[in-house]
């Protein structure tokens, strides 16, 4: 049966394993501090240092990479550190690589699907472009399945607006004509399984919603559903942190159309008010 291999586990794994554990008889997955990773579904909690050593331990097993680890300016620090024990793995037939659609960079609000110009000139666009690079260079000289994931702004359980304008946490950043993609994390595990169940082709899917939108409709929602006032609000313009502020040089519309039609999927929450409806009902 097939054993997965996943690099860095974070917000997207942890939700992962939970509906994928059938599909594997074992998955191992890298910390830098594994005694924090309470997982009931990870066979093995491997120090981020080791993934080399166990990697040719288990050179005969391993099916499926999956890296979920952000890049820097060198690329990806899997590939970089771990390519050639990747290279040896007898078994390995697919790599997944968790991307962002920052790599589109700014197109002036239009939309945008995986054959669009990247343009980003942000670093963490730039190294995710350099990083896709370095992996699909790989993967066509190993004769290795690749699919990268450019992924939208994750939201969920844990992780959105309303827990942080309940917690007098957030901060509404004013921005006309401004778009956003996003993908809640349930429609993103669902295509990630898919994926991973597929030993076909290499592909780049977009991970997204059906509903690119400005982030003022969305907190709008939020707080007339939930009945409270619009939270503190600053102009684009005021931002003083840079980092911040280049979130909003990008302006783009991302199309899922590809991975739906790929894998005949219905996206569970096809906009930003489906999403919020449970997350706030819950």
């Amino acid at each position: 049966m097939s054993k997965l291999f996943i690099f860095g586990h974070g917000y997207t794994t942890k939700n992962l394993t939970k509906i994928i554990s059938e599909d594997f008889s074992e998955i191992f997955v890298t910390s830098r501090e594994p005694s924090r990773i309470n997982d009931k579904f990870v066979n093995h909690v491997i120090k981020y240092e080791d993934s080399g050593e166990f990697l040719l331990s288990k050179k005969d097993e391993i099916t499926h990479i999956l890296c979920s680890v952000p890049p820097d300016e060198n690329g990806d620090p899997v590939y970089e550190s771990f390519k050639n024990e990747i290279k040896d793995l007898c078994s390995l037939k697919w790599i997944g690589y968790l991307s962002a659609t920052s790599v589109y960079g700014d197109h002036n609000g239009e939309f945008v699907d995986e054959n669009s110009e990247l343009k980003a000139n942000t670093n963490r666009g730039l190294n995710r472009i350099l990083a896709e690079k370095q992996w699909d260079e790989f993967c066509k000289k190993q004769n290795i399945i690749l699919k990268t994931f450019r992924i939208a702004g994750i939201y969920g359980k844990g992780r959105n607006i309303y827990d942080r304008i309940k917690k007098e946490n957030y901060k509404l950043v004013l921005k006309d004509n401004q778009y956003f993609s996003r993908i809640h994390i349930e429609d993103l595990i669902c295509c990630l399984k898919e994926s991973l169940k597929r030993i076909d082709q290499s592909e780049i899917f977009n991970l997204a919603d059906d509903m690119p939108s400005n982030i003022q409709d969305v907190v709008e929602y939020i707080c007339k559903k939930v009945n409270i006032k619009l939270p503190e609000s600053i102009n684009y313009e005021q931002l003083e942190n840079e980092m911040s502020k280049s979130f909003y040089n990008d302006n783009k519309k991302v199309l899922n159309k590809h991975i739906k039609q790929k894998y005949n999927l219905k996206l569970k929450y096809p906009s930003f008010k489906e999403g919020y409806d449970e997350i706030i009902d819950k």
